[in-house]
Formats: C-alpha cells, sequence, structure tokens
C-alpha cells in the first residue's frame, strides 16, 4: 500500500499538482467588478491558468480588490491595469497563486504590460 501512494505522489509531482504560483503571458478580455463576489474584482484571461498547470476554475483570476489576500490599494492597481490591457488589447505577463481562491477562482498577485 505504501508503494502505491508514493506512486500517486510521483505522478501528481510529475503532471504539476503541487504547483502554486505560476508566472505567464496572456491577453485580457474582460472586467469584473462585484462587491460581494469573486474577490472584489476579477479579469477574463485568453489563456487559463489550468493550461498552465495550476488548480483554477476557468479562465477568470481575481486580484482580492476586497483585500483579503492583498492590500486593497495594490489589487485596486492591479485591477485598472487589467483593464488598461483590455483597452488597449497588449499581452500582459500575470503571476497566478492557486492556493489562494475566491470562489474557486485564483488569486493573481501581479499583473505587468508587455509591448508587443
Amino acid at each position: 500500500m505504501a508503494r502505491l501512494f508514493t506512486l500517486i505522489a510521483i505522478v501528481l509531482l510529475a503532471t504539476g499538482a503541487h504547483a502554486t504560483t505560476k508566472a505567464f503571458r496572456t491577453s485580457a478580455t474582460r472586467v469584473l467588478s462585484d462587491t460581494s463576489n469573486f474577490g472584489g474584482c476579477m479579469v477574463h484571461l485568453t489563456k487559463t491558468p489550468l493550461e498552465e498547470g495550476l488548480d483554477c476554475n476557468g479562465p477568470w483570476v481575481s486580484f482580492s480588490c476586497s483585500g483579503d489576500f492583498a492590500p486593497r490599494d495594490a489589487a485596486v492597481r492591479n485591477f485598472e491595469i487589467a483593464q488598461i490591457a483590455v483597452l488597449t488589447e497588449l499581452t500582459i505577463l500575470v503571476v497566478v497563486d492557486d492556493t489562494k481562491k475566491h470562489n474557486g477562482y485564483c488569486f493573481a498577485s501581479r499583473i505587468d504590460l508587455l509591448r508587443q
């Protein structure tokens, strides 16, 4: 039985199930502001965190404007950058943490606008 658990652990590690934080390039297509759900603000990504090996729901990530995982002012600045990314259609680099979630959606601790 111990060998079975060891084998399962090795498979999980090999498939990226241990991932917690990852940075990846993507684009933003929509933003969402909600005062009672999803940490208050979210962005919709063209490349999902799941595609990057993270344990997250769908293509949305939260900046935690509620202040649960980040200071509110920093989260709002990230949300504003996401709004700019949607309007300008620029590529972004986003850092997503799948250990922190709002309503099943992962927390994005950072977002950078990138030149094409």
